[in-house]
């Protein structure tokens, strides 16, 4: 895992727990939208690059290993933390709610009372899991046939588009935001920014690198503070792509400048 990408996934983080603590006001609402585009797009860049080499090489990823060790990972945890938040409600959830959380399918029903049950910030982990279930198919496609892929995946945003612009006003947050297939291409950028990322040499330090990351930075803000005057259209579904993608890629080429060192830097200075 590369530093500097730990540091922004923390800062993130930060961002997601501003947003669930009721900080509802101005530029602070929008920074789980924020972080959310960000963690959705760093998990498809991450996960790409660990399997670059092996998909590069000719070699395939056995499908089942590779969901198994995504369901070791995330499934026990996440149980656990649904099972916290049913004891903190008194398990008055209702059984077709339950097995919707259980079975991790809140998100694919268009209504709050779902994606929001149980555990509610989990319904990100609801997407994450279709993206992981396409995610072979998808790497394969981009590495071993570019121009298919690039084909296919102009279409699906063009579809997405067509969505994110025409789906009735009471289905916007559910259908634009929620939805798993309407996550899956920030999930899909991800990846193309590690192929970019796999094939650069380049590793920018020094003033230059430093300006760039400022600037990305300075583009967030200035998004924050526009956020409320946004069509809710625009801000839950590609508002965040440009600086999100930007922010990744400069995170991890620019690796070696102050900035990064600075936000790569733990406590006390110790490493």
């Amino acid at each position: 895992m590369i530093r500097s990408l730990q540091s922004l996934r923390g800062v993130a983080a930060v961002l997601i727990v501003a947003h669930h603590f009721g900080f509802h006001s101005g530029m602070v609402d929008s920074f789980g939208d924020c972080a959310v585009a960000i963690f959705m797009m760093l998990s498809g860049f991450v996960l790409s690059l660990s399997y670059h080499d092996r998909v590069a090489g000719g070699y395939d990823i056995p499908f089942r290993r590779f969901m198994l060790k995504r369901v070791v990972r995330i499934v026990p945890l996440y149980l656990l933390g649904l099972l916290y938040s049913l004891a903190l409600c008194h398990f008055h959830i209702g059984p077709s709610k339950l097995v919707a959380d259980v079975l991790m399918l809140q998100s694919w029903i268009p209504s709050p009372d779902y994606y929001f049950s149980g555990n509610a910030p989990t319904w990100f982990v609801s997407d994450l899991m279709l993206c992981y279930l396409l995610f072979i198919p998808t790497i394969n496609l981009l590495n071993r046939r570019p121009r298919l892929f690039a084909c296919l995946f102009l279409l699906y945003l063009i579809v997405y588009g067509l969505c994110a612009a025409f789906v009735p006003d009471t289905l916007v947050h559910p259908i634009v935001y929620i939805f798993p297939p309407m996550q899956f291409p920030v999930f899909v950028i991800g990846m193309v920014l590690s192929e970019i990322y796999s094939t650069s040499h380049a590793n920018s330090c020094g003033f230059r690198a430093d300006l760039i990351i400022i600037s990305i930075i300075a583009l967030i803000v200035g998004q924050m503070w526009f956020y409320p005057s946004v069509s809710p259209r625009l801000s839950l579904s590609s508002y965040w792509w440009p600086a999100a993608a930007l922010l990744i890629i400069s995170f991890s080429l620019c690796s070696k400048c102050l900035m990064i060192r600075l936000l790569s830097t733990p406590p006390g200075g110790s490493r």
